[in-house]
């Protein structure tokens, strides 16, 4: 049996959360009227919000040996996640987001400075490592320079150790949308896009033809669609099966984590042999409930998480 249910690998920083922010201005100080000061980075939400659902949870990750990097340590340590796989950099500090909340607006806007999670590389997570888990995800391709040439490599041999495997690209800075992707793709199982990435990979205006463009290699395509609730493509039946769930009604605070809450949710129900529509529709809620709090892993930190995400999945 596996040590750990799920190994996450990608990026580990702090984020610096301004929420009540008015839209800033060049050469003008405007005020916030809330900051959080809490651990970031798209793999290490995913991590800490799985351990909270009962998985086991491994981390891979590369920080700078300072005080944010041992920051980011001891607050997944917190959540339960074995860190055993994260490396220190004496050269590199850790990266850090600036997450602007600005009022009246849905989407935030988010500065990030990588730091050391830019030197993750394929050899930082070796087969040793995979061997301790059952389902291998990775996060955050697109800020993730030195692991892109050889994330086919480490998908390929996650899959050789007998793992299953994931991936959610995030936004790509540059907004080329490549970097070997396809190529990651082919030894995917499961693939987390939201909107803006599905459309923008798929090279599609269409949502539900974006999903069955990026299904049609046999993988799955879970689509998180915002007010539209989530899309799936793909799975067992191929491309051919297409499911959706509709957005789950919830009082929105703050919208960091979602997606990473969301892929949380598909993989625990996942990886305890649940069927598609019910890893889709609890997914649905896990990203819910991550938006009615602010920062990406408070709303999974309450101890009536279980409870409150039964009521999320009834609510419609």
């Amino acid at each position: 049996m596996a040590e750990f249910d799920v190994l996450a690998a990608g990026d580990l920083n702090v984020d610096l959360l301004l929420s009540g922010c008015p839209a800033p201005e060049p050469g003008k100080e405007r005020l916030a009227t809330g900051m959080n000061y809490t651990l970031g980075g798209s793999a290490a939400i995913f991590a800490c919000n799985l351990a909270a659902l009962g998985a086991r949870v491994c981390f891979a990750a590369k920080v700078g040996r300072d005080a944010p990097g041992e920051f980011c340590l001891e607050q997944l340590r917190a959540c339960g996640v074995d860190v055993s796989g994260v490396c220190l950099s004496d050269e590199h500090r850790t990266g850090i987001s600036v997450i602007l909340a600005v009022e009246g607006q849905a989407q935030k806007a988010i500065l990030t400075y990588r730091g050391a999670m830019e030197r993750l590389e394929e050899a930082d997570i070796p087969n040793e490592l995979l061997r301790r888990a059952r389902h291998l995800h990775v996060a955050a391709f697109y800020l993730l320079p030195a692991l892109q040439p050889g994330c086919a490599r480490l998908f390929e041999r996650a899959r050789a150790s007998g793992l299953t495997t994931s991936l959610d690209t995030n936004d790509d800075p540059d907004e080329r949308w490549n970097s070997n992707l396809l190529e990651v793709l082919k030894f995917t199982d499961i693939f987390f896009p939201n909107r803006r990435e599905a459309l923008s990979i798929a090279g599609e205006s269409d949502l539900c033809r974006a999903a069955r463009k990026l299904a049609d290699c046999g993988r799955t395509v879970a689509v998180k669609a915002d007010a539209d609730g989530a899309v799936l493509a793909g799975g067992a039946s191929g491309s051919r099966l297409e499911l959706r769930v509709p957005r789950a009604a919830v009082e929105f605070v703050e919208a960091t984590g979602a997606g990473d809450s969301f892929d949380a949710g598909f993989l625990f129900r996942y990886l305890a042999g649940a069927p598609p529509q019910d890893c889709l529709r609890f997914a649905n809620a896990c990203g819910a409930l991550a938006v009615t709090a602010v920062g990406g892993t408070e709303a999974f930190r309450r101890p009536d998480l279980h409870a409150r995400l039964k009521e999320v999945e009834m609510v419609r």
